[in-house]
C-alpha cells in the first residue's frame, strides 16, 4: 500500500517541539509494528513547571485514530508547536497529547490501522489491538474532566460535539 503522508515528519515535528519546551514533556508509549515499519507512540503532558494554588484540572487531547482524518494530527501538531496557544491555560490546566493514535493508517490514508481494525471500536474490547492498548493503559493512569478525541467530517460544515453521557446537564448544549 502506497504511503501518502510520512508518520516519521510527524515525529519530528513532536521531538521538535518537545525540545524547545520547558513545559512540554514527552513518554514513549511503546511500538507499533507494521512490516516493515515500527511506529512509535507517544504521550506528552503540557504542564507549568511553576507551582499553583489551584487544583489543576487534567484534558486530555487526541487525534489521528482514523488514519484518514489528519485534520486532528495538524492542529494538535501545530498546538505543540505554538507555545502561546496552550501557555496561558498552564495553570489552571495540565494537558496530556495523543497526537497520533493510529500511524500506520495515517501514513496510508485509511480510517483503520494496518490490520484492518478500526481502532475506535476496539476500547471496550478485552484485547485490543496494540494501539489502543497503549493509549488504554495511559488514559487508566489519570482522571481526567475532559477527554476530545478530535476527528474530521468531510460531509459537515463547522464542527459538532459528539459526546458520550448519559445524564444532563450536558457539556455540548
Amino acid at each position: 500500500m502506497e504511503k501518502v503522508r510520512s508518520y516519521l515528519e510527524v515525529v519530528d515535528r513532536i521531538k521538535e517541539a518537545v525540545g524547545r519546551s520547558e513545559e512540554c514533556t514527552m513518554t514513549l508509549l511503546g511500538e507499533i509494528k507494521s512490516n516493515p515499519t515500527n511506529y512509535p507512540v507517544f504521550s506528552l503532558v503540557l504542564s507549568s513547571k511553576r507551582a499553583s494554588k489551584v487544583r489543576k484540572r487534567r484534558v486530555c487531547l487526541s487525534a489521528g485514530i482514523h488514519g484518514d482524518e489528519p485534520a486532528g494530527v495538524e492542529a494538535l501538531l501545530t498546538l505543540l508547536e505554538s507555545p502561546d496557544l496552550y501557555e496561558p491555560f498552564l495553570p489552571l490546566v495540565d494537558f496530556t497529547l495523543f497526537p497520533c493514535i493510529n500511524p500506520s493508517g495515517y501514513e496510508h490514508d485509511t480510517r483503520t490501522n494496518s490490520q484492518g481494525f478500526d481502532l475506535n471500536r476496539k476500547f471496550d474490547k478485552k484485547r485490543p489491538p496494540k494501539e489502543v492498548s497503549l493509549i488504554r493503559g495511559a488514559l487508566e493512569a489519570k482522571k481526567f474532566v475532559l477527554s476530545m478525541e478530535f476527528h474530521e467530517d468531510v460531509d459537515t460544515d463547522g464542527f459538532y460535539l459528539y459526546e458520550l453521557k448519559e445524564q444532563t446537564p450536558y457539556f455540548g448544549e
